[in-house]
């Protein structure tokens, strides 16, 4: 199985057991700062699939995997940190991913907002 096919399949577990929200699997890349999307799951990927990030760069992943801490933030809207690319969003999850005590990515999920009619 490679990579890709392993960074898919982990996303389809989380997609089965959260049900509607979105979710990726990022890299560091070997070479420079950029996080690599290996997979992407939900109904935002075809928002997702070109946005680029950077280690150094803004956003709660880059964060997380900087820090290696996981980060979790009930309102998005709320936390300066967060970086929109996805409008329905109301909050999220990323989870450092760690081989010993190197941070090698971030698995994020993202949950939908449930807007209330007037």
């Amino acid at each position: 199985m490679s990579l890709h096919e392993l960074a898919q399949s982990i996303l389809a577990v989380v997609q089965q057991e959260f049900g509607q929200s979105n979710c990726s699997l990022l890299v560091v890349s070997r070479d420079s700062n950029e996080l690599l999307r290996l997979a992407a799951a939900g109904p935002y990927t075809g928002q997702v699939k070109d946005k680029k990030l950077s280690l150094d760069g803004p956003g709660l992943v880059p964060q997380a995997i900087r820090s290696g801490v996981t980060v979790n933030v009930g309102n998005v809207r709320s936390n300066p940190d967060y970086v929109s690319n996805w409008e329905a969003a109301n909050s999220e999850l990323a989870i450092p991913l760690k081989i010993g005590n190197n941070v090698i990515g971030s698995l994020m999920y993202k949950a939908r907002s449930r807007r209330l009619s007037a």
